[in-house]
């Protein structure tokens, strides 16, 4: 069970799940049409529903889960097989943000740059104290406008309404880190693959990596030090999950860095 995440390499980490199960012919939960298994812009979280139902002449249930989608905790557990490894990846909640930002056309969307966004979000992200975010039109500029606040914590699973609430964030993150067997992090893309390869007993030639739907390869303008708090205190449950994450991996991290590749 892969969350894909948005904006955090996390194609070309299901690119290696695809091939490996691809090769081997295993059941993938996929979705009817499109890429999604859920509608993204209600906040949708996956129900099983929302996928095609396993072949039974080949298998009786699925095999791996690597498609976009809200995880749903009630649900995913009890459709996957019993020794299902859980796994994510995580990204700078910086460098996430404003890959989101600029991929979703946000400027646009809402008619203000980031820096301004940021610097009054609530501002921008309702139309008025009492009314609905703008993630509810249900016009076009509705598409993707869920990933505005905490995307990473939202793909895991957190909804909307707990965005400001300490103990439901703080919740979910020893939930994820209670049934995640691996959270892989992006900017250390070398190890996570050594620790994935590790955690599924697979070759090494099955974790070949392809970077896949990336922007720019040239580097942004950095940001100043007021975007970058703006953006962490916008998204204080991304951070959050990143800061707690951290602490517990860096070890494993750090032995995977100097692992040999025999």
């Amino acid at each position: 069970m892969f969350v894909k995440t948005h904006k955090c390499a996390s194609s070309s980490v299901q690119n290696v799940l695809l091939r490996y199960g691809n090769a081997n012919n295993l059941t993938f939960v996929i979705p009817p049409f499109s890429n999604n298994l859920g509608d993204f812009t209600k906040f949708e979280l996956f129900v099983p529903n929302l996928a095609l139902p396993p072949p039974p002449r080949y298998s009786p249930h699925y095999d791996i889960f690597a498609h976009h989608a809200r995880y749903n905790r009630k649900v995913i557990p009890g459709m996957m097989p019993k020794d299902t490894v859980y796994i994510s990846i995580l990204r700078d909640p910086v460098e996430q943000y404003r890959s989101i930002w600029n991929y979703d056309s946000l400027t646009k969307r809402f008619k203000v740059s980031l820096e301004n966004f940021v610097a009054n979000p609530r501002h921008y992200y309702f139309r008025n104290p009492s009314s609905k975010p703008w993630f509810y039109r249900t016009d076009d500029d509705s598409t993707s406008l869920m990933h505005a606040r905490n995307p990473m914590m939202s793909d895991l699973g957190l909804e909307k309404e707990d965005f400001d609430n300490l103990t439901s964030i703080q919740e979910a993150i020893s939930y994820i880190a209670s049934q995640f067997s691996l959270i892989m992090l992006s900017d250390q893309m070398d190890e996570s693959l050594v620790l994935l390869r590790a955690l599924l007993c697979w070759e090494w030639d099955d974790v070949i990596e392809f970077h896949l739907n990336r922007q720019s390869a040239n580097p942004p303008e950095p940001l100043s030090d007021k975007v970058t708090e703006n953006i962490l205190a916008w998204n204080y449950a991304d951070n959050m999950l990143l800061t707690c994450y951290l602490i517990p991996v860096h070890s494993p991290y750090d032995k995977a860095s100097t692992a040999g590749f025999g």
